[in-house]
């Protein structure tokens, strides 16, 4: 990408992002101009004609980034989402098993292929989809952060319980650790959660 290219592509996501949609259209079609083929420009038009909730043109780009990227996962994982967002359930579902079989490391994929699954009543297996985006995503099942929550509430307790038996004779206090210092944090786990879960609202990796 030039300059040119580069400054107005991340315009018009940052547009985007603003919910100007408007100002976006313009942004990206002067990316376009230049290099009326580019799969990124076309997958970023795509995404913004979706927001303007123009179906047809929006399918459109998608289908011809798809086509000129055909090996890239994120291609049809980005056209998934648009197509179960109207209602074409088996062409969404059809991208993301392309998009899962060329990456299988894709845990974005996996977690909005899990939420189609769920929409069509398949629970079990939408869960299995959760579950390995988590693992991909380094997110610790439930039942562990669970427990681990539940480690921390304890050993807060114990801490506290032993500072109020603790008299100490000299000014020399025994040193006790903080739970900080005893328990693995889970608030690393969470933010990476909280993350994880913008991504699925926004539907788009960065790409």
């Amino acid at each position: 990408m030039d300059s040119f290219f580069k400054q107005h592509f991340q315009q018009a996501r940052d547009y985007v992002s603003q919910n100007k949609l408007n100002e976006a259209l313009e942004s990206i079609n002067k990316c376009l101009e230049i290099s009326p083929e580019h799969p990124d420009a076309l997958s970023q038009r795509g995404v913004t004609y979706f927001h303007l909730q123009k179906q047809d043109l929006a399918l459109m780009d998608m289908n011809r980034a798809v086509k000129l990227d055909s090996s890239n996962a994120y291609r049809y994982s980005s056209r998934a989402y648009i197509r179960a967002a109207y209602k074409d359930v088996s062409g969404a579902e059809e991208d993301y098993l392309k998009a899962i079989e060329l990456d299988p490391k894709d845990e974005i994929a996996y977690n909005n292929y899990g939420l189609l699954l769920e929409n069509r009543g398949h629970i079990e297996l939408a869960q299995k989809h959760y579950t390995k985006a988590d693992q991909l995503a380094g997110i610790k099942p439930i039942e562990e952060r669970a427990k681990e929550a539940r480690e921390k509430s304890e050993q807060k307790q114990t801490v506290e319980k032993q500072s109020e038996e603790i008299k100490p004779e000299t000014d020399a206090i025994p040193e006790i650790k903080t739970v900080s210092q005893t328990m693995k944090s889970v608030f690393t786990d969470k933010k990476v959660f909280s993350e994880f879960i913008q991504f699925i609202k926004n539907g788009f990796k960065s790409t």
